[in-house]
Parts: C-alpha cells; structure tokens; sequence
C-alpha cells in the first residue's frame, strides 16, 4: 500500500514519494532538479533543456516508486 502511495506522491511532486519509500539521496535528486527545471523554464532561460529534464524527473520517479508499464500500476512483489 506504501508503494501506491509512493507512486501517487511522485507523480505530483517528484521525489516525494521516493523520499516515503526511504529512498532519501534519490528523492532529494529528484525534488532538486525538479525545482531547478521549473525555475529554468520560468525564467525563460534555455526552456527547452528544462522541459527534457523535467520529463526525464517524471520518469526518474516512476521507475523510483517501481511503476510497471504491463500492469499500469505497482510492481508486484512477492513476499518473503
């Protein structure tokens, strides 16, 4: 259930919900350069790398929060 949460969290803001699974040097990354491609693109300086950056973050967080493109949800693991 965490790892849903996760998911969700890093599909709004990413980085937070690396940073609920634990994952705090990733999570931290990712908020960072987040916020560093949204402040790029509005002030209008190079928006274009700021653009590919802040779709490759979205991506970053969904491979981070272990998004599955087969099952369009949470990968599901196998308990020990």
């Amino acid at each position: 259930m965490i790892r849903h949460i996760a998911l969700l969290l890093n599909f709004i803001v990413p980085g937070l919900g690396s940073a609920v699974l634990s994952k705090w040097r990733v999570g931290l990354a990712q908020f960072l350069l987040a916020a560093l491609s949204i402040l790029a693109f509005a002030y209008s300086f190079h928006a274009i790398y700021a653009i590919i950056v802040l779709i490759a973050v979205y991506a970053w967080g969904l491979y981070t929060a272990e998004y599955s493109l087969r099952t369009g949800g949470v990968l599901k693991k196998p308990r020990a």
